[in-house]
């Protein structure tokens, strides 16, 4: 067996990977503790960390491009290769930091070392700061080499539009499997594309740093990652009213939290699941009479909206749900009389159909007003 097949074989041992992923979540829970440290210093420092053991696929794949295979005194005894490969690979664990803003890449990265430096880490510890951080394609990346009881690691630190196009870059340029006569030209592109995500790094900074509340950051940074489809899907262009309407209607601590969801997902380039709508039927009114009263296309508009966060769902639906959350609010009210003959009162149902129409009133144009 030659050295390539020798080198593959134990790093798909069973064993050796299950020891690499023990270190890996006693850095992994380490590297925690510093972002909790972190976060208290109010710095914009997500939670989630993340981690990865090298794949076989790139392990294989770094050990030749690197050649390793040649350069590596690899020992004779198989069972002490396994502990060479956790030794000698720079980066056999990768973790990866997420922070809001290119500007607090370097900062968090000067608290690292600090953190570091006041041995809060640990004795089994050793991290390199010495480094260079300046890549091939001329940007500086913010990671740091580490060893843990012989095993070798690498920290990362990035924020959203960093990690967002160096994925893209890593992935159609630095690691692009097909000869590509247009490479210098997708180089080109990238790099405008890096521009124009670090101008917006820039002015969600300047939005974040000015007196806004937690909630409505959240607000303006749905609309912001929102707006474009909302646009493309609906053909208008102004949406600020359409966008307060709807933060107005769908203002529960469940539908926040759900929009908050959305924008983390979207901030660290996380795939977002869609939640399911609970829909109630009104029994006061139906969505035809509804949709009578308004322009349908002030109505589809938020329904757009809607169904970027929540699992898709027709308009009768959609509007059954509009009708029912304000019925709710006003019936938990002492306004209305809730007791069995309440849907006898034809005069209460008509009172509580004037109080939905009260608030869609305010959102939608009615359709006398086309």
């Amino acid at each position: 067996m030659d050295k390539f097949e020798v080198l593959k074989t134990t790093y798909l041992e069973k064993s050796f990977i299950d020891n690499i992923q023990d270190i890996r979540l006693i850095i992994e829970k380490d590297l925690i503790e510093f972002i909790k440290d972190v976060k208290q210093e109010k710095i914009k420092i997500f939670e989630n960390l993340e981690s990865r053991v090298k794949s076989v696929e790139s392990f294989c794949e770094k050990i030749k491009r690197k050649n390793y295979i040649n350069t590596w005194e690899v020992p004779e005894d198989k069972n002490l290769i396994g502990e060479f490969i956790a030794k000698n690979l720079p980066d056999l664990i990768g973790f990866r930091i997420n922070c809001f803003f290119y500007d607090d890449e370097e900062l968090i990265y000067k608290k690292l070392k600090n953190y570091y430096v006041d041995g809060k880490f640990g004795k089994e510890y050793y991290l390199n700061f010495d480094e260079n951080t300046q890549q091939s394609n001329g940007h500086t990346i913010y990671k740091v080499s580490g060893n843990y009881n012989e095993i070798n690691f690498e920290i990362q630190i990035k924020c959203s539009v960093h990690n967002i196009w160096g994925e893209v870059e890593h992935s159609r340029i630095y690691k692009s499997e097909h000869y590509d006569p247009k490479i210098n030209s997708k180089k080109s592109i990238t790099e405008e594309v890096f521009k124009i995500l670090k101008s917006s790094d820039q002015q969600l900074k300047t939005i974040f740093e000015e007196d806004y509340s937690s909630e409505e950051l959240i607000k303006s940074l749905f609309y912001k990652f929102t707006q474009e489809d909302v646009v493309n899907s609906e053909n208008i262009k102004i949406l600020s009213n359409h966008y307060q309407y709807f933060f107005n209607v769908f203002n529960s601590e469940s539908h926040l939290e759900n929009i908050k969801t959305f924008v983390s997902d979207k901030l660290v380039n996380k795939r977002y699941s869609p939640v399911k709508l609970e829909i109630g039927k009104s029994e006061i009114m139906t969505s035809s009479e509804f949709l009578n009263r308004y322009i349908p296309f002030e109505i589809e508009i938020m329904h757009k909206i809607v169904c970027i966060i929540y699992e898709e769902m027709n308009m009768d639906d959609f509007i059954e749900y509009l009708i029912k959350i304000i019925e709710e609010q006003a019936t938990s009210q002492d306004e209305f009389d809730l007791e069995e003959d309440f849907f006898d009162s034809e005069s209460e149902k008509e009172d509580l159909k004037n109080s939905i129409f009260a608030v869609y009133d305010n959102y939608f144009k009615k359709s006398e007003e086309k």
